[in-house]
């Protein structure tokens, strides 16, 4: 089953997107950018998103929206102790709970080489606890040295391609056809 989705960074955010019916098509919109967390589990949410997935559903109560939830500096540390990512987990959860959400989308550039398993561990366990909720996890990914475990490529249920920044044989940039073999990566 095919899916219109788009990212929007809540920067980008204005009256205008509602105004213009820019969101009328989409089944799905994913708020990018303005929610991280941090070592100690916590979330560090700016000011004006709830406000802004307040007035989207609102205008769009079918949409499906979702929210990135990214490392903010310092907060890869949160996955590597099990009771600390338990939390995290938990916080997540909660925030999507509270903001209505349809999921988190996870846009991590990038985990460090060993952290992999750690983060493999919190998509698996993220993606249950959501779930049970009637919640879906996606991840943002770049085409390239993606090491998650089986487990926790199963537990995905949209991967967002970051088909773009890329460079065919020939110079060229982010073409239809890189946008291809991304896909196929």
């Amino acid at each position: 089953e095919n899916h219109l989705s788009a990212y929007l960074p809540h920067s980008s955010y204005s009256e205008q997107i509602l105004v213009s019916e820019a969101l009328e098509s989409l089944d799905e919109l994913t708020i990018n950018t303005g929610c991280y967390w941090l070592a100690d589990a916590s979330l560090e949410v700016k000011q004006n998103l709830p406000n802004i997935i307040g007035t989207i559903q609102n205008a769009y109560p079918e949409l499906d929206i979702f929210c990135t939830i990214n490392p903010k500096k310092g907060g890869a540390a949160a996955i590597m102790n099990a009771e600390i990512r338990q939390k995290l987990v938990q916080s997540m959860v909660d925030f999507c709970a509270e903001q209505n959400l349809a999921g988190v989308d996870i846009d991590w550039e990038f985990p460090a080489e060993d952290q992999w398993d750690e983060f493999s561990d919190l998509i698996v366990e993220l993606s249950s606890a959501l779930s049970s909720g009637g919640r879906r996890l996606s991840l943002a990914f770049y085409p390239e040295d993606v090491n998650l475990s089986p487990e926790a490529i199963k537990a995905i249920r949209k991967v967002n391609v970051m088909a773009y920044d890329q460079f065919d044989e020939q110079g060229r940039h982010s073409t239809y056809e890189t946008a291809l073999d991304s896909i196929d990566y």
